[in-house]
């Protein structure tokens, strides 16, 4: 039998990908503002003024950072259709798969590289993000262009090529942060142990790479932080959304498992069950408008703190139940349910069985992992603690499916780097049975 060539160019290997997604955004994405998509049109109309001294919006919200609006900036000042967003979300989930090829390259063998690729390349939990004017495929393309620097810095051998990665991880995981602020936090901590650990060995060469790309990411979101603190008077404050998702997830109430309701669908019963939520408990549903009415005339970072509070009230006097909410909000991030008020539907079928094979294969991963740390190539345990210190962040307010699609890429590379040196396969079938039954 035959062994299968595959085109050694990577640009010709996962071209029909492309086309494949052009047709499906093409088909499926809707040239009409709807959801969130209007919060970054506006935040890209707002960047375009260079007038900072007035806030984004007129109640001072700041829902999400700069780094996906920066991209729209050229779609918003030409006014072109918005399909035209979505059909970059192809083109850069087409540009992941071959950085991630690249990243595995580098790594394992070519057969295993091109089988952990494909796996990314239908990975259908991303999809539905590629249709929608959303940060999600974009942050999929700058963590696998993260990946694949963080590998060229720590398997280079020449210094000119490891300053040039350097600096590209560097920058690239500034804009991660730029675009999903929870990664500040990330950083922050991923920063504050590597700092501990090389003042106990000041000579370890991997250790100052890894400070000095934590340290230029920081640096790229300076501006970004100068400009929330002119306008909240907060050090480090990332974004006004904080205090609404860790509300929804302290919530006290049964029937509900944590998962975000926006207070405005809340008012308006209509429009709840138009999203296809279906409200089941009038009486939780009134305890959340009372909160809502309480806090309804504030502006959005005074909204922020005041949810932040009764949110910790929550957790101190219902950890049962937050506890409950966690296991929950995992279950969300790994196998998109339970949401609170939502009927069963057939869609989140889709998301169980690539997620399950990467949490198996994950799971099996761990144990050499551990076993092994010290054998691991530095940058790969860098990224490993990366993804995991943003998932485990992430269990902690209320999350979704899609952020476990984010870190995706580095998830499969290390779980194809362990199975590259764990495991040996042999796929023959030998024909002729051994005759099991004696002649008498």
């Amino acid at each position: 039998m035959r062994s299968i060539k595959f085109p050694k160019n990577p640009y010709v290997l996962f071209f029909p990908f492309l086309i494949l997604y052009i047709i499906y955004v093409s088909v499926f994405s809707r040239d009409v503002n709807y959801g969130d998509q209007g919060m970054y049109l506006k935040w890209a109309e707002y960047l375009l003024t260079v007038d900072f001294k007035e806030p984004l919006n007129d109640n001072g919200s700041i829902p999400n950072g700069p780094g996906y609006p920066i991209i729209l900036i050229p779609f918003v000042l030409f006014k072109l259709p918005l399909i035209c967003i979505t059909l970059l979300n192809a083109l850069l989930y087409y540009f992941s798969i071959i950085l991630i090829f690249k990243s595995l390259q580098l790594l394992v063998q070519q057969r295993i590289a091109v089988l952990t690729s494909l796996f990314w390349a239908f990975y259908i939990n991303s999809f539905i993000s590629m249709r929608a004017i959303s940060p999600e495929v974009f942050t999929s393309f700058l963590v696998a262009l993260l990946t694949y620097s963080v590998v060229k810095t720590f398997t280079s051998i020449e210094v000119e090529k490891v300053k040039k990665y350097l600096i590209i991880s560097g920058i690239t995981l500034g804009f991660i942060i730029l675009t999903k602020v929870i990664f500040g936090y990330v950083v922050y901590f991923l920063l504050f142990g590597s700092v501990i650990l090389w003042l106990i060995n000041k000579k370890s060469a991997n250790l100052s790479r890894v400070l000095m790309i934590l340290l230029i990411s920081i640096g790229l979101t300076i501006p970004y932080l100068t400009y929330t603190y002119y306008h909240t008077g907060k050090i480090f404050y990332w974004a006004t959304s904080g205090g609404v998702n860790l509300y929804w997830m302290s919530t006290p109430y049964e029937g509900e498992y944590g998962s975000y309701i926006s207070f405005e669908s809340l008012k308006q019963k209509s429009t709840f069950e138009q999203n296809g939520i279906y409200v089941y408990n009038d009486s939780n549903i009134s305890n959340h408008l009372k909160v809502w009415e309480e806090i309804e005339n504030y502006n959005r970072i005074q909204q922020d703190d005041k949810l932040k509070s009764i949110a910790i009230n929550n957790i101190k006097k219902h950890p049962v139940k937050f506890l409950q909410n966690w296991i929950s909000n995992v279950g969300r991030i790994l196998l998109n349910n339970p949401y609170s008020y939502n009927l069963q539907k057939p869609r989140s079928l889709f998301f169980t069985p690539l997620n399950g094979i990467i949490i198996v294969l994950l799971l099996f991963s761990l144990v050499p992992t551990y076993k092994y740390w010290h054998k691991i190539n530095f940058g790969i345990r860098f990224l490993i603690l990366f993804s995991l210190v943003y998932l485990g962040g992430s269990t902690l307010g209320s999350a979704e499916s899609r952020m476990f699609a984010i870190t995706a890429p580095v998830l499969l590379l290390w779980i194809a780097f362990i199975l590259q040196n764990t495991i040996k396969i042999n796929l023959k079938f030998n024909t002729v049975l051994p005759n099991t039954h004696e002649n008498h």
